[in-house]
């Protein structure tokens, strides 16, 4: 586990230009010393994460484990807001055709015009949640 917190020690320090000879300053050990404090927890809660495996949107453990650590943080969690963003998102697609352009594209930009291959065999049914 000590290298995770490597990791996040030299990801901080990489994107904060401080270098390994340089000292802290207050706060930023601070923000270290708390992460390393949630090492033991944020590792767990990942491990719990891989071992659900849960497929594609059928995530209900990973998204309960993830909720109730960020209530215990804290935070208000309001389910469903996520759903009624994307579901705007796509009307605006639908009723924008500058937008729908942009997003083509932005898609062709990042794909390098290269075409969508499925990862299910073909002709396999996928059945839908109900």
């Amino acid at each position: 586990m000590i290298r995770y917190t490597l990791i996040m020690l030299f990801a901080y320090l990489s994107t904060t230009g401080v270098g390994f000879a340089q000292k802290l300053s207050p706060a930023k050990k601070k923000v270290l010393d708390e992460a390393i404090k949630l090492e033991d927890q944020v590792f767990d809660q990942c491990q719990k994460l891989w071992d659900y495996a849960e497929t594609a949107l059928k995530e209900e453990k990973s998204a309960d484990l993830l909720i109730s650590a960020l209530k215990q943080a804290g935070f208000v969690i309001t389910p469903g807001v996520a759903t009624k963003v994307l579901a705007l998102t796509g009307i605006d697609l639908f009723t924008d055709s500058e937008l729908r352009e942009e997003a083509k594209q932005y898609f062709l930009k990042k794909t390098g015009g290269k075409a969508y291959e499925s990862p299910l065999p073909e002709g396999q049914k996928v059945k839908l949640p109900e």
